[in-house]
């Protein structure tokens, strides 16, 4: 009958029937584990304790083996973590109400563990309601307690990993949204701009990433080589190939073998199979030099002239299964506040470097690879990065850490697995056979004596974010109840599923916050406690952030998610022509968008349209004299091909291709932005003085090509 009720979904009338059968017949522990997954489900906190110490202290009229009340006591500890949690995504509005319940956690001194992490959080908790002496007193009582036991970091209910060296900074303090002034940038645009220069690359490349460093303005292209050119003139002033070692010179597609359109049948579709697609190499300018990838060597160079300052070896991937290509998707890095930050996905490794000296900084293992590593793919370029913001960086891989960017430590690791599983299995004090659900051995680090779960004993989990509302994540009944499952808070989900779906995921570390974004959905994190997140539905390419609104370029459409007001809108651009010309990209509180005849500048705040102006004339003679390679070409035929970091272009048609960036440049007064496969065009205000713009191509007096210099 119970299993009917919860077939059909009621799952209020099955909580009724098992108590009738727990109170009939105590000893039919499988209702007891039914009833307790049932409340789970039901997210009936509050009953589901009261039942967990019935049955840790035998008032149920059953007698547990050691082994169940160990597991008990963890379900518990894990029951009162995820109330809190709820209450911590609701705001400081709540967080009085935060206290009793980690009151409660340590008056039943559930785990060894658990008056760490309640001492933490109450601190936390204290420090955002300002109550500056409570929470340096918990802190005390923290620092007494890990001293006491030697500890390097403290595990919550969820898996999540504290650093005790680090605990007193990871408290946090109310912070104002950054970005929520009066930033116009792009206000420049609106007055008609004028074409100061542009710029084609040899024929047959494709631009792939732009930077600015300085006066310069570097164009990394899909044959290795780096243009540097006047910002001011457009005029170049070197160029430099870049390959693998060892690997041969790249050459140009010949025109016959360019990208042709795809029937939408024959494209995969994004999250399938997106292992085999990747980002470009990465490239980053910074100051008066740049940093891109030769095969497993990351590379320095100098703006002015492009020769290399300095090389640093990265780590090899234990196995490297599908050559040169796939070794570039494996490395990842990210430059800033003096130093670069990279990650080897194959070891699992982090590295950081001076960025003048090239020296050492610090190395961090972010522990194993695990057995993701059988499954090809399971961690690429799309779904793996590296950020760093206000002195730290958020590293994703097969692990993931928030770490200190001066010392190397974490500060955050995620991704470990909770204390708790589900269905939760209870064995009586007579029998004698091991219990599945806790293995024999404690993991490193841990405080505790008690036998702790762990994900491999069960192999296939179903896991399931605890704070979802919408889209993949959200707990589902029946398959929450058909089998071996996990509750995991949202960092913790987002890390742990990216493997399993395989699909694109992106997360970016800003002021304060986390933003992690997969299958449909973005969710913002605390980046001071990674557990309370607000989550809007969302799909596209990011384009930028301004406070609490994030944008994403989508075929013809601008998504735009407000998480101050915890809305999403939706703004049409069909007007602005083929969405395959489309560029955006956020400046300041302005998101400026260039179609194929004009740029329109909205509101990046409130999504209201500020203006619009069309291109100047000289432009669009310009862009009419190119030949048909300069157009889109199979650029998203589909109508949505996109992944969060960028829109992808293929030179195959079934091929699962590459995603290229849609973001443009502006620097003070002037705007860099990409047309087709190797154009770029600097717009500035109509008053200032500029060079007149370059003939068109086939004109008299064309410039002639600059042979590139191999490096």
């Amino acid at each position: 009958m119970t299993d009917l009720l919860i077939e059909y979904g009621f799952l209020r009338e099955a909580d009724l029937a098992l108590a009738v059968i727990n109170r009939l017949e105590p000893g039919d522990l499988l209702s007891w584990e039914r009833r307790l997954s049932v409340l789970v489900t039901l997210g009936n906190e509050s009953t589901l304790r009261a039942l967990l110490r019935t049955l840790r202290t035998g008032e149920a009229g059953v007698v547990l083996r050691e082994l169940s009340n160990r597991s008990l006591d963890e379900h518990l500890d894990a029951s009162y973590w995820r109330s809190i949690a709820a209450l911590l995504r609701e705001g400081t509005t709540r967080y009085g109400e935060i206290l009793p319940l980690l009151a409660s956690a340590e008056r039943e001194v559930i785990t060894a563990s658990s008056g760490l992490w309640s001492e933490w959080t109450r601190a936390h908790v204290l420090t955002r309601l300002g109550q500056a002496g409570e929470a340096a007193e918990a802190m005390a009582r923290f620092h007494a307690r890990a001293d006491e036991r030697s500890l390097e970091r403290v595990r919550f209910p969820d898996g999540l990993e504290l650093s005790v060296d680090a605990a007193a900074a990871a408290l946090g303090t109310v912070s104002a949204g950054a970005g929520e002034g009066e930033d116009r940038a792009a206000d420049f645009l609106l007055a008609q701009p004028v074409m100061q220069w542009a710029f084609e690359l040899p024929e047959g490349a494709r631009i792939v990433k732009i930077g600015r460093g300085g006066g310069s303005l570097l164009v990394l292209d899909d044959l290795d080589q780096v243009s540097a050119l006047d910002a001011a003139t457009g005029k170049l002033l070197w160029r430099a190939a870049y390959p693998r070692p060892g690997e041969k010179r790249r050459h140009p597609v010949p025109a016959a073998f360019q990208e042709v359109a795809a029937p939408p049948a024959l494209l995969r579709k994004p999250g399938k199979r997106l292992d085999t697609a990747a980002l470009p190499r990465d490239f980053a300018v910074a100051g008066d030099r740049f940093f891109l990838l030769r095969g497993r060597t990351l590379t320095a160079g100098a703006v002015s002239d492009g020769t290399t300052l300095w090389t640093a070896a990265l780590p090899a991937a234990r196995s490297d299964r599908s050559g040169p290509e796939r070794s570039r998707q494996d490395l990842r890095f990210a430059v800033g506040e003096g130093v670069v930050v990279a990650l080897s996905i194959g070891t699992n490794e982090i590295q950081a470097y001076d960025t003048t000296t090239g020296k050492l900084l610090w190395q961090l293992a972010l522990g194993p690879v695990g057995s993701a590593e059988t499954s090809a793919g399971a961690f690429h370029s799309l779904n793996t990065g590296v950020g760093i913001q206000g002195g730290r960086a958020f590293v994703y891989g097969h692990g993931a850490a928030i770490v200190d960017l001066a010392s190397g430590r974490p500060i955050w690791t995620l991704g470990g697995d909770p204390a708790s599983l589900f269905p939760l299995v209870l064995r009586p004090d007579r029998e004698e056979e091991p219990v599945a659900v806790a293995s024999t051995e404690p993991p490193a680090g841990d405080i505790g004596t008690a036998p702790r779960p762990t994900l491999a004993t069960f192999g296939e989990l179903t896991r399931f974010d605890f704070q979802a509302t919408a889209g993949g994540g959200q707990l589902e009944p029946r398959v929450f109840l058909g089998g071996d499952a996990t509750l995991l808070s949202p960092a913790q989900y987002w890390v742990q599923s990216r493997g399993e779906q395989g699909g694109p995921a992106f997360g970016m570390l800003s002021p304060g916050n986390l933003w992690l974004m997969q299958d449909g959905k973005v969710r913002r994190i605390s980046s001071d406690l990674p557990v309370a997140s607000r989550e809007l539905s969302m799909t596209g390419t990011w384009i930028g952030r301004a406070g609490n609104h994030l944008w994403f370029l989508e075929g013809s459409i601008l998504n735009h998610a407000d998480f101050g007001r915890e809305r999403v809108s939706r703004l049409s651009l069909h007007d602005l022509g083929d969405p395959a010309f489309l560029r955006a990209t956020v400046v300041g509180n302005q998101v400026i968008v260039r179609g194929a005849a004009a740029i329109r500048v909205i509101n990046a705040l409130s999504g209201e349209v500020l203006g619009q102006a069309t291109f100047p004339t000289t432009l669009l003679d310009y862009l009419g004299a190119f030949p048909e390679e300069f157009t889109p070409g199979a650029a998203n035929p589909a109508g949505g091909d996109f992944a969060w970091q960028g829109r992808f272009y293929r030179n195959e048609t079934t091929a699962a291709g590459i995603a290229l960036p849609v973001g443009d440049l502006v620097e003070g007064l002037q705007y860099h932005t990409v047309f087709g496969r190797r154009l770029v065009v600097s717009l500035g205000r109509a008053d200032d003085d500029s060079d007149p713009p370059p003939p068109a191509p086939g004109a008299p007096g064309g410039a002639p090509a600059v042979a590139p210099t191999p490096r």
